[in-house]
């Protein structure tokens, strides 16, 4: 994909306001944002394509995009199970298509419950870099009952429970990021500044 000379510009001007020096800025490839439900994937990533002047894809929103349903429907008419084996079909799928991609960065969000499979954690490995955002419970908490819609936050205490478990799968990604009080803007900037390391570090 094609940068314009505007998106250009633009980027270059959040990396300098972030104060990102261009020895930051990673080489390229693939990078996939996991974490809960809430945690800020899709801002960020939207925010981190900008930055590394690359392209952007939300994975719930292209299984929606397949499937002609949204994600509660699918959940509703599927199952949490049957969900999943779409998901995983979607990430396959999604990936052979970005090894097509000729844009030096592609950024991918995945769900919240994507990485829990290590079958999609594999795919992902294989394909690129994934970094987990790694938000309190008490803020993703105060996001979620504000927008509503997520169909597997039944309750606080299961969203709870959900949350704690699957940390332990979200400690396989290759970089774990603290958002804390971070705002997106300088989440993406930490994020591009961890690739180059995470780049430098590989063999």
């Amino acid at each position: 994909m094609e940068q314009s000379l505007s998106q250009m510009t633009s980027a270059a001007r959040m990396g300098t306001a972030l104060g990102l020096g261009l020895d930051a800025v990673p080489s390229g490839g693939v990078v996939f944002l996991v974490g809960f439900m809430g945690c800020g994937k899709t801002t960020v990533g939207r925010r981190l394509a900008t930055l590394l002047q690359g392209s952007f894809v939300d994975l719930d929103e292209y299984i929606e995009r397949a499937a002609g349903r949204t994600i509660p429907d699918l959940f509703r008419l599927e199952g949490e199970a049957g969900f999943r084996r779409r998901e995983q079909a979607a990430l396959v799928q999604l990936c052979a298509a970005l090894a097509n991609d000729p844009t030096p960065w592609k950024v991918v969000a995945l769900g919240g419950g994507t990485f829990t499979v290590e079958a999609n954690r594999d795919c992902v490995r294989r394909n690129g870099c994934s970094v987990w955002l790694d938000v309190p419970f008490e803020v993703l908490a105060a996001r979620i009952m504000r927008d509503g819609g997520r169909p597997l936050w039944t309750s606080q205490a299961d969203a709870e429970w959900r949350y704690w478990r699957r940390r332990a799968d979200y400690a396989h990604a290759d970089i774990h990021l603290p958002v804390g009080d971070r705002t997106p803007d300088q989440a993406a900037a930490a994020i591009a500044q961890a690739l180059a390391a995470w780049q430098n570090l590989r063999p």
